[in-house]
């Protein structure tokens, strides 16, 4: 039987080789026919742009495999409902982080799947030569895990780098609507000046979908809901009920430009005050047996060369 295992390995190899040559061919060719709506010409690194075409592939076999318990008695269906459930927590995931035109939920298990598989293989192998077991069953966990703690992680920088930008944004929203520019102008104003990034990203975005014909309170509920940030929430929500009660929104801005510059200032006040906590580590772990090898030192070499 382990005469076997390197020609299928080698097969395996090739055959994932050549799914992977077919598959970039195809995103190349497509990023020559549409490069505005293409994975392949953004800022994406090199090695997720190599290893997206088998991650999609075996999204497929996932997708695949859960459409089965879809066709089947209603009982049976709690497999497909999870996947269901699944895909849209992971959907959300995407556009929190900022990512809906580059990866998509069947991907992104894909991902899992691909590097589950790995992780198992690599276990496996080092189970086998260092008998250890408990690799076995870390690096499949690891791998098959390690897409969501991407996931979540950008979603997490996204979020706040939004919070740090939204006080300024705020301001300048207060001082070109209270200069007598329409809310649609200001936003436009506010995505000049701020250049590229992701709040300017998103309101880009609100932006569209109200040019598109979507009412404002429409628009910024989507704004809230893509976000997910407490603060832009909070800012969509007073200017959904300014609009729905017709009040002027010269004052409200000003209250929430004023209560985010307050929030920010309690946030550097917070972190200021963790500061000492996190030096703690350091200063035990790395400065302080230094300055002891330095002070003591000396004393410590003379002592023993005294005694001896």
């Amino acid at each position: 039987m382990e005469e076997l295992l390197a020609p299928i390995f080698a097969g395996t190899s090739l055959a994932l080789g050549l799914i992977g040559m077919v598959s970039v061919n195809a995103e190349i060719r497509k990023a020559q026919e549409n490069p505005d709506d293409n994975f392949y010409l953004s800022n994406a690194s090199p090695f997720l742009i190599i290893l997206l075409p088998y991650f999609r592939f075996a999204g497929k076999i996932v997708n695949l495999f859960f459409h089965i318990f879809k066709v089947l008695p209603s009982v049976l269906q709690y497999p497909w409902k999870i996947y269901e459930a699944a895909v849209k927590f992971t959907t959300l995931k995407i556009i929190v982080a900022g990512k809906r035109n580059s990866i998509q939920p069947d991907e992104v298990f894909g991902m899992m799947l691909f590097l589950g598989a790995m992780g198992l293989g690599f276990g496996l192998f080092t189970y086998k030569t260092l008998e250890i077991l408990s690799f076995a069953v870390i690096f499949p966990m690891v791998g098959f895990f390690l897409p969501y703690l991407w996931l979540m992680e950008a979603a997490r920088k996204r979020q706040k780098t939004i919070t740090r930008q939204l006080p300024f944004a705020m301001d300048l929203m207060t001082l070109t609507v209270e200069a007598g520019l329409d809310f649609s102008v200001a936003l436009q104003r506010i995505i000049n000046e701020m250049g590229r990034g992701p709040l300017a990203d998103e309101f880009t975005e609100l932006l569209r979908e109200i040019r598109l014909g979507s009412s404002r309170k429409e628009a910024l509920r989507s704004l809230a809901e893509r976000v997910q940030v407490t603060s832009l929430r909070s800012v969509c929500s007073a200017l959904i009920q300014a609009d729905e009660v017709g009040a002027s929104l010269v004052p409200i801005l000003k209250i929430l430009s004023e209560t985010l510059r307050q929030q920010r200032s309690s946030r550097a006040e917070e972190m200021a005050g963790k500061a000492p906590v996190k030096m703690l580590a350091p200063l035990i772990l790395c400065i302080f047996p230094c300055v002891f090898v330095v002070i003591f030192g000396p004393i410590f070499i003379k002592t023993v060369l005294k005694g001896g």
